[in-house]
């Protein structure tokens, strides 16, 4: 068995309006999100297990949060948003496959119009 010493040091006492706590906050509440099981895509958290599949549309939903603490007036505050990422299942050459497809033996002033 090892033994561990651990020494703690106290550095600063942060003020509840003090940038680096909001952002602690943000980051415990990012790493919350992620041990949920949500996928982050920039700045937002969507449940990918979730998602539903629209194949007649090639498209797929996934259904999500916005999240944010930021001060103000009245103190620190949560903003928990709903949101959705809709995704395309269909590759960008199987899409132009596609128009070319339905367009065969128009001419270009058709097309264009």
């Amino acid at each position: 068995m090892v033994d561990y010493v651990i020494r703690l040091k106290k550095v600063k006492v942060l003020e509840p309006t003090d940038p680096v706590l909001v952002q602690f906050y943000n980051n415990a509440l990012r790493r919350a999100m992620t041990l949920m099981g949500y996928e982050q895509l920039f700045r937002n958290f969507f449940d990918t297990e979730a998602s539903i599949k629209l194949e007649q549309d090639k498209i797929e939903l996934w259904p999500g949060y916005v999240t944010a603490i930021r001060n103000h007036e009245g103190g620190m505050m949560l903003c928990v948003e709903t949101t959705h990422k809709v995704i395309r299942t269909r590759t960008m050459l199987e899409e132009i496959n596609s128009i070319k497809a339905r367009n065969i033996g128009k001419s270009k002033n058709e097309l264009v119009s």
